[in-house]
């Protein structure tokens, strides 16, 4: 089984795969009758199955196989059975009922926090995130979030505030933070250099591509010494060989105070751009984004569907045996927060041509991400849409996907 819920509309799709079921049913047609007010059940007469809805579980019974299958959903979701007021039947494969939902607040689906804080008086040091290999002296005491979304646009007027006139002089206005502290944005972390522990990265220079061609900034790849992982980039100082200050990316990297054990998701890829689309849409009316890696070439589009959906599937069944004998099936069904998004990869020309249409739009946001990461992202995406049905992987040219929010 394979459902969704869209939070905001307090209403489920569920898809059944009947081929699955009723493999040995002759010449199916998909006649569907729904008569909930007298037997609360919907009939597949051709497909010899009956499906019986529950507040807490969906029925198939199969009278060819004398078989029936008890999907059981999660405790925090309750349905209405009389609101299910159509059934269809698609490739006479795959059955949709569309159903409310009550009492969604009561969903416990654990959202986790950004990593990227601390507490006063804690302290920490930034690490790969592939390998564990730490890169920074384990003096971290503050985080400290940059100003806004587009921060990397207004990079040069950024500055830490701080009180260092002398003698009626005013200070340098610099991004660069101190040494026990970074700068936090949404994908990217900003260091001082001498934070640093040289023994366990490598500078390399970057490959000739994935420089911007207009940009003004000097700067060398940062590597892990273990791994080899890209970890970001340092800024070198004009017509000097100085690093003065690290970009790391937070999609590779993770912050931690005591010993590595296991990633946490919000170092995700996913948590992190689902984090990113959800903030923008709260400041601005926004629901179309171009993902782009470093040299600004447009990798993925994504459209926004729904923030807020439910992703509902079923696992390995349990066999059992019911009152009358007959063989029961009885499957549990598990539950996660998703972002639905509608996307297509720029790796074409049907996609370059739909970039060009996206970048005249105002209304269009765009975010960097480093290569790599665009691939893995895409890669994600393509995932997501195989687990759906085949009926709902595309619409209007577009695939159809979603990525975790928790």
């Amino acid at each position: 089984m394979y459902g969704e819920v869209r939070k905001s509309l307090e209403t489920a799709q569920l898809v059944f795969d009947v081929e699955h079921h009723v493999k040995e049913a002759p010449n199916s047609e998909g006649k569907c009758s729904n008569d909930f007010q007298s037997t609360g059940k919907i009939c597949c007469q051709d497909l010899k199955c009956k499906f019986a809805i529950t507040p807490s579980e969906v029925s198939i019974f199969n009278s060819v196989k004398d078989e029936t299958t008890i999907f059981h959903l999660p405790p925090c979701l309750q349905l209405v059975p009389q609101s299910c007021s159509s059934a269809n039947l698609v490739n006479q494969t795959e059955l949709h009922l569309r159903i409310k939902v009550l009492d969604l607040k009561s969903v416990e689906i654990v959202n986790y926090e950004d990593e990227w804080t601390l507490t006063d008086g804690q302290q920490a040091c930034i690490a790969c995130q592939r390998c564990g290999n730490e890169i920074t002296r384990k003096s971290l005491k503050k985080v400290i979030p940059m100003p806004s979304s587009d921060w990397e646009g207004v990079m040069e007027e950024l500055w830490c505030c701080r009180s260092k006139d002398v003698a009626g002089v005013p200070p340098v206005l610099e991004s660069i933070p101190e040494d026990d502290e970074c700068l936090s944005g949404y994908f990217e972390i900003i260091l001082s250099p001498t934070q640093l522990i040289w023994e366990t990265v490598t500078i390399d220079d970057p490959q000739e591509s994935a420089i911007p061609k207009k940009s003004s900034k000097v700067y060398k790849t940062v590597h892990c010494s273990r791994c080899r992982s890209c970890l970001g980039k340092a800024l070198l100082a004009d017509k000097k060989n100085e690093i003065t200050a690290v970009h790391l990316w937070k999609c590779w990297t993770i912050l931690h105070q005591n010993e590595i054990t296991n990633i946490r998701p919000s170092s995700n890829l996913e948590y992190l751009v689902t984090s990113y689309i959800k903030d923008v849409c709260k400041q601005q009316v926004c629901f179309k984004f171009i993902v782009e890696s470093e040299d600004h070439k447009a990798q993925i589009l994504l459209w926004l569907v729904s923030p807020d959906s439910l992703l509902l599937w079923s696992d390995e069944p349990e066999m059992l045996k019911d009152e009358r004998n007959r063989s029961a099936r009885n499957m549990n069904i598990q539950c996660i927060s998703i972002m639905k998004v509608l996307y297509q990869t720029c790796w074409d020309d049907k996609g370059q041509k739909m970039n060009d249409e996206w970048s005249h739009d105002m209304m269009v946001h765009s975010f960097i991400l480093p290569l790599e990461a665009c691939y893995q992202l895409a890669e994600i995406l393509t995932q997501s849409t195989h687990c759906t049905p085949k009926s709902m992987r595309s619409t209007n040219s577009l695939m159809i996907g979603y990525l975790k929010t928790s």
